[in-house]
């Protein structure tokens, strides 16, 4: 969890719970693995009819028809050693090795969609047209 809350390097965490890197990346997959199996099968999609009756006045009356708000978003990663890598997730707005990932959130703030990481160098139009929400 401090890996995830503060962006902590595998190497710092290692130091200091006094445990090797390989260790520290190897629970932080597994805890990453369980919390998707965990939280990814839960859905906040809501009916439209739904949307409509929450929908904050900032919405009313232009965009009452809104269902979902799309943004990418971009997490930082450490730098593979490994070229081909480090040159896929180089993202260049951010100036750092990212991972991205597409988000949708209902009108009321409630995330509906999350797609899959992709390397930061991936256009958010990309990502749109590869992630099935769309459809």
């Amino acid at each position: 969890m401090n890996r995830l809350r503060l962006g902590l390097l595998e190497k710092d965490l290692a130091d200091r719970f006094n445990t090797g890197q390989t260790e520290v990346s190897k629970i932080f997959s597994t805890w990453v693995d369980k919390m998707h199996d965990c939280l990814g099968r839960l859905s906040f999609l809501t009916d439209h009819d739904t949307v409509k009756k929450f929908l904050p006045n900032s919405f009313k009356p232009e965009h009452e028809d809104v269902f979902l708000i799309f943004d990418c978003t971009e997490l930082f990663v450490e730098k593979s050693w490994q070229v081909i890598q480090q040159s896929a997730t180089w993202s260049e707005y951010k100036g750092h090795n990212t991972g991205k990932a597409l988000i949708g959130l209902s009108p009321i703030m409630l995330p509906a969609f999350v797609s899959e990481v992709y390397p930061g160098s991936i256009s958010d139009e990309e990502i749109l047209s590869e992630s099935s929400i769309l459809e």
